[in-house]
């Protein structure tokens, strides 16, 4: 069974959770993060589906031919916030590749409590237009935001929209739609 024959001309994404283990590839007592539901809105908050875990249909890579993003963000994320847009997809919540955490990793499970709150409050009250999840808003509204419902389209130009002003960043922390994980 694979995911062209399920509806090839749908978008469709597959991703699984990781097993975190060290160096010496023992398992960690961290687990990896916890996916609650899978959503558009929830991509546009966070992004769990890591590209190690990735499979996608050809409808997917056709989406993609012809993209050329316009800022710089995590690939993955892009893929897992438009497939979720336009598509469908699917969370395994059985892990099927080992994901190695040391020092040097870019992206990893390293901050843990007050650490990752702290990270999360300073990320939404950057200022300007450098704040990734607004960037990558904008690439896909100029991409496939003719192929949006109307209510996802409206959600991502908001979070496009939201460094103009704090009461639109608030008006993004109080919509129902935004859940993070």
């Amino acid at each position: 069974r694979t995911l062209e024959a399920e509806q090839p001309d749908q978008p469709l994404l597959y991703f699984s959770k990781k097993r975190l283990v060290d160096g010496d590839l023992q398992p960690l007592a961290k687990e990896d993060t916890y996916v609650r539901t899978v959503s558009y809105g929830c991509s546009l908050i966070n992004g769990v589906a890591f590209g190690c875990t990735m499979v996608f249909n050809r409808a997917v890579k056709e989406l993609f031919m012809d993209f050329t993003p316009h800022s710089k963000y995590m690939h993955d994320v892009l893929l897992y916030r438009a497939v979720a847009a336009l598509g469908t997809v699917v969370y395994d919540p059985v892990p099927h590749i080992d994901y190695r955490q040391h020092g040097g990793n870019v992206v990893g499970a390293g901050k843990t409590g007050f650490l990752k709150w702290k990270s999360r409050f300073a990320n939404l009250c950057k200022r300007g237009e450098d704040h990734s999840r607004s960037l990558c808003a904008k690439d896909i509204l100029a991409a496939f935001g003719d192929r949006m419902s109307a209510g996802d389209r409206k959600l991502t130009e908001q979070l496009a929209l939201c460094h103009e002003s704090f009461s639109k960043k608030m008006g993004l922390l109080f919509n129902p739609r935004l859940t993070a994980q």
